[in-house]
């Protein structure tokens, strides 16, 4: 059974299809996160849905999602955030805006516009909500947001060792890859490659 927040129709929708026991409830509470569930072993998982890139570049702007986050971790023992659609980067290493616009012909096109955030900073922010408050950021392209959580809910319901899915959820992240972490850490402040490969060592 997933708890999930009841403004989230087409979520409640999407789960529900895939066979899934819904209870839509109201999840404006202190601990935040769009979803809910149980695992086997015990543990309980919280999870939000940000979509990407509106939704999620705003609430890291206004920090709203760091608020959502902290709160996360002092409510749940497993914090998921689930990234919906996958980021466009251009050569110079900003995320390209991609919007469809109405012309006076009433014909749309698809317009691009590279934006003013950098990529690798939006790495850097994933990372450490990961590595300071534990939340496992899961990127989802477009349309596979419902299957995702399915695959990872019916991970946690299988009679095994709590360590044995964590693992298993912790390897579907992006941030799991040495090579994307290692570049991400070396852009610290006086830290550079070799010290991100020993912090590497030890997390």
């Amino acid at each position: 059974m997933i708890l999930v927040h009841q403004e989230e129709k087409d979520l409640i929708q999407s789960l529900s299809k895939l066979g899934l026991e819904i209870v839509p409830v109201d999840l404006r509470d202190n601990r935040g996160g769009d979803l809910r569930w149980f695992a086997f072993s015990g543990e309980e998982i919280g999870a939000e849905v940000k979509q990407f890139p509106s939704g999620l570049l705003t609430d890291i702007k206004t920090e709203r999602l760091t608020d959502q986050l902290v709160r996360m971790k002092e409510g749940f023992d497993i914090r998921i955030l689930f990234i919906k659609g996958l980021p466009e980067i251009s050569t110079s290493g900003k995320i390209i805006l991609s919007y469809w616009k109405n012309n006076y012909d009433n014909r749309r096109t698809l317009e691009r516009v590279e934006t003013g955030w950098d990529w690798n900073s939006i790495m850097l922010y994933l990372f450490s909500s990961w590595w300071c408050l534990g939340t496992i950021p899961i990127w989802c392209p477009e349309g596979t947001l419902a299957g995702s959580i399915k695959t990872i809910y019916d991970w946690t319901q299988k009679p095994e060792e709590h360590g044995a899915w964590i693992k298993r959820l912790s390897k579907t992240t992006i941030l799991n890859k040495p090579d994307i972490l290692i570049e991400i850490l070396a852009k610290f402040p006086d830290i550079g490659e070799k010290t991100a490969k020993e912090i590497l060592r030890k997390k």
